[in-house]
């Protein structure tokens, strides 16, 4: 009698299928339930499977997944459009009793607002740090326009060349400069500025989702006025004074992204990567977020299981 060799299990070594696996990613990112709690659920029905080795099978399906999360880098990449942002996140520091602080990167894709086809997209990146050497290593030789807040780590890429991208400015993060300056009522410029992107973004509401040319044409005939004032231009590109703190600037990028007929603010990003910290209070629960991001750009099935 000749037994056939049992088939290749995702586990290896394991008993799990690929869909008891499937299940656990599901119940952990889709429906938030943390891994202790599933072990909690299963051992009530008498399955004895502690939330570290339920770890350890979120670390081997992120190295499965890699490929995909390749495939979706190389989709969004191919874009002509782009935006990109970074948070910080608290990640269990092994050894230390303590947190230290990880970094999830993102890129997008949503044309949804300016009446774009092509479907949106996100892929998650997590790093050590926010240094410009990440944000080179996530957008690879991308030339599209990349849209992004004035974090100098987007400006040290080689922006203009053939194999850079082209910086379009969101101005949902030069406003909060304002706004933090007009708090303190010194500043009439700040508060004349907070006035004319509030109008600017009633404009954009109007438009949101119609078609380039529309919103072309309305923000050359409606918003342009706006923000054409020569000596509120020549301040702002010249910078705000601020005590103990960098003056507040709004530069060519700003601008060029008024000039074509994207949207003024990378929403999409940014509300999915502050959906990610919001769930990421608790270190245990970051280090579970990241374990399927990790595995992007080089991280390992270990160092997933490590996160998770």
């Amino acid at each position: 009698m000749v037994q056939a060799p049992a088939p290749e299990r995702l586990i290896p070594g394991g008993l799990p299928t690929e869909g008891t696996v499937a299940h656990v990613l599901v119940s952990r990112y889709a429906d938030h339930l943390p891994l202790y709690r599933q072990s909690q659920i299963l051992a009530r029905q008498g399955i004895e499977i502690g939330a570290d080795t339920l770890a350890s099978w979120v670390g081997v399906a992120a190295g499965e997944l890699k490929p995909v999360v390749a495939w979706l880098r190389e989709i969004l990449l191919g874009s002509a459009r782009l935006s990109a942002d970074e948070t910080t996140l608290p990640v269990l520091d092994p050894g230390r009793g303590r947190t230290k602080t990880g970094y999830a990167w993102a890129i997008a894709r949503d044309d949804r607002p300016w009446g774009g086809s092509d479907p949106p997209g996100l892929v998650f990146h997590y790093a050590l740090g926010r240094g410009r050497e990440h944000a080179a290593k996530l957008l690879g030789d991308y030339a599209g326009l990349l849209q992004c807040d004035g974090y100098a780590g987007y400006k040290s890429l080689p922006c203009g060349d053939a194999n850079g991208p082209t910086l379009a400015f969101c101005w949902a993060h030069v406003r909060r400069e304002f706004y933090d300056l007009a708090k303190g009522r010194t500043a009439p410029i700040a508060t004349e500025a907070l006035r004319r992107i509030a109008e600017l973004y009633a404009i954009e509401a109007e438009v949101r989702g119609k078609l380039p040319d529309v919103r072309r044409e309305a923000r050359q005939a409606r918003s342009k006025p706006l923000v054409n004032n020569k000596s509120l231009k020549s301040r702002l590109k010249k910078g705000i004074p601020r005590r103990g703190r960098d003056p507040i600037q709004a530069g060519e990028h700003w601008w060029f992204t008024m000039a074509i007929a994207i949207t003024l603010r990378s929403d999409f990003t940014g509300a999915q990567l502050r959906a990610l910290a919001r769930q990421s209070k608790d270190a245990s629960q970051a280090r579970r977020l990241l374990a399927l991001a990790v595995i992007y750009h080089g991280g390992t099935r270990s160092e997933a299981a490590q996160l998770g």
